[in-house]
Formats: structure tokens, C-alpha cells, sequence
């Protein structure tokens, strides 16, 4: 049996239903991840959307950088020969955050010499400022004492399923056996 209830904790349970399905759809709209639109190390428009049925793993860097950079892209690059011969449907993407510096040629030569498989990307600082937000990756660029330019920035890898849908964001110095599992899970659940 349902206890009454006056009108005005009738209101106030309707304002709360209200509100809850609106902070339920803030919350499923501030999902990380989503489709961007850059340009590729060959100078040609990119678009997420193009690499739909792959599973893409992603990193934010630039070509400057002494140690992360470097780091992960060695790791994309062994999870990536990991898959070379198992299937063709994963995808490496580095995009800079240091768009002034790093352009198309820099990116490309700089991609190659980790895996043929791994993309460069960029963009004017107004796209790449929106792809960082939508992907809640953070970069900041300053000037040191002697002048020398410094980029912090964040160090994860975002694994985005065969959908486009951001899946799994994987923390830096996680093992190359992790990632390979995330990715495995996914080429095999997500149909073919």
C-alpha cells in the first residue's frame, strides 16, 4: 500500500523525476570521445568516421616531445604489429597539440619511424582544442627561463571501438599485453 502524500511532496518527487532526466542527459551528452575532423600527414581532410569498423587506438603528443611521446608510440606500435598480421582493422591516430610546429611533413616522418600503420593529424588550434575537450585530454603550451617552448600534456591512450565510441582510456605505462587484450575484446565482440 502506498502511503498518501500531500501536493506538495507530490511537486517536489515531479521536479526531481524532472531533473534527474535532465541531469541524465547532460551526463550521456559530456560522454568523452565523438567524431572530429583534421588533416591528415598527407595534407587531405580526415575524418573520423572513415576509419568506422576498426578499432582505433589514439594519443595526443607532438614531435618535439623528449619522452612520453616517444614512449607511447612505441607501445601503439607494437600493439599495432601485434594485429598487422591477425586483422587489418586497427588503426594507430597521433594528433599533435602543437599544431605551429608539427606539420603534415613533420608528422608524417615522424609516424613512419614507429609503424606505417600510425597516422599524424592536425589542425588549426581551434580544432584541435575541440578534439582534446571532446576526448578530455589536456596540453599546455609555455615558455621556460630560457625561452625554450614546453608542452605539458596528457599521456593516455584512448581506444575508440568498431562504432566511432570511445571504449576504453588506457592510463600511461599500462603493459602492451592490456591494450592488446582491450583491443582483442574488441575485434572479437563487435561483430565482424
Amino acid at each position: 500500500m502506498i502511503p498518501a502524500m500531500n501536493k506538495g511532496a507530490g511537486v517536489v518527487i515531479l521536479l526531481a523525476c524532472m531533473l534527474g532526466g535532465v541531469l541524465n542527459k547532460v551526463a550521456a551528452d559530456s560522454k568523452p570521445g565523438g567524431d572530429f575532423s583534421l588533416t591528415d600527414q598527407d595534407n587531405r581532410n580526415f575524418e573520423l568516421q572513415q576509419l568506422r569498423g576498426n578499432v582505433v587506438i589514439l594519443f595526443f603528443g607532438y614531435t618535439s616531445c623528449p619522452d612520453v611521446c616517444p614512449s607511447a608510440l612505441g607501445i601503439m606500435a607494437q600493439v599495432l604489429r601485434v594485429f598487422e598480421k591477425k586483422s587489418n582493422h586497427v588503426k594507430g591516430i597521433f594528433i599533435t597539440v602543437d599544431p605551429e610546429r608539427d606539420s603534415p611533413q613533420i608528422l608524417k616522418e615522424y609516424t613512419s619511424y614507429f609503424s606505417n600503420q600510425l597516422q599524424g593529424l592536425t589542425g588549426s588550434r581551434e580544432q584541435i582544442d575541440k578534439v582534446t575537450k571532446q576526448y578530455r585530454a589536456n596540453y599546455r603550451i609555455s615558455q621556460n627561463e630560457m625561452n625554450n617552448i614546453v608542452v605539458d600534456h596528457s599521456s593516455n591512450l584512448y581506444v575508440i571501438d568498431k562504432d566511432g565510441r570511445l571504449n576504453t582510456i588506457v592510463p600511461f605505462g599500462m603493459s602492451i599485453n592490456h591494450i592488446v587484450n582491450v583491443v582483442e575484446w574488441l575485434l572479437e565482440n563487435q561483430g565482424a
